[in-house]
């Protein structure tokens, strides 16, 4: 029996709900989103776990190469924080990570990602185009 679950909008955390539950071979997902409002482009750095997630519910290697080429994301082993005011090292601090992760920009990997998951789940993924005022028995 295939589930049925909706996602609403494409930003970073509605791609990567799609991309989780696209995994599973027994849900069926729709994504309803307003084409007029568009992806904030920010900056975004990621856990390891995105490119690992990405290569899970892309099964296609070639459309896989594509996304990750599209990204133009670079690869991030760490960060170190500083404040421009101090000369004080107690103001800086470092974050390592154990694994790489990847900075990327939110609006590019809504639509890139977007794309290729429509592209490898045509039967189990489907796009509304519409303004969300309220949740109801839409799907």
């Amino acid at each position: 029996m295939q589930r049925r679950v909706a996602v609403i909008g494409r930003g970073t955390v509605g791609i990567l709900s799609l991309m989780e539950l696209l995994t599973y071979t027994d849900v069926e997902v729709t994504c309803i989103f307003d084409e007029s409002v568009p992806v904030t482009s920010v900056g975004e750095a990621t856990t390891y776990a995105i490119p690992f997630l990405l290569k899970g519910c892309i099964s296609n290697t070639e459309i896989l190469h594509k996304v990750i080429k599209s990204l133009g994301a670079t690869a991030r082993v760490g960060t170190e924080f500083k404040w421009k005011d101090s000369s004080d090292d107690s103001r800086s601090f470092n974050v390592p990570y154990g694994d790489a992760g990847m900075h990327l920009d939110a609006s590019k990997f809504s639509s890139v990602v977007l794309g290729s998951l429509t592209e490898e789940y045509p039967e189990r993924l489907s796009l509304i185009n519409e303004r969300v005022h309220k949740v109801k028995d839409r799907i």
